[in-house]
């Protein structure tokens, strides 16, 4: 994943790509698709409230 110049647009697909990037498996850490959708939706709503 590159970083986007600013002002582009990312979708939905490129923050969860993002975030299943950030996982650790070899640890043991697991993300469901449940956990998936709703750190997008909290991440589109702290981006609604900043911006």
């Amino acid at each position: 994943m590159t970083i986007q110049q600013k002002g582009e647009l990312l979708s939905c697909f490129d923050v969860a790509s993002y975030f299943l990037v950030l996982v650790d498996r070899e640890s043991g850490d697991v993300i469901t698709q449940l956990k998936l959708q709703r750190l997008v939706y909290f991440i589109q709503g702290v981006h609604l409230a900043l911006f």
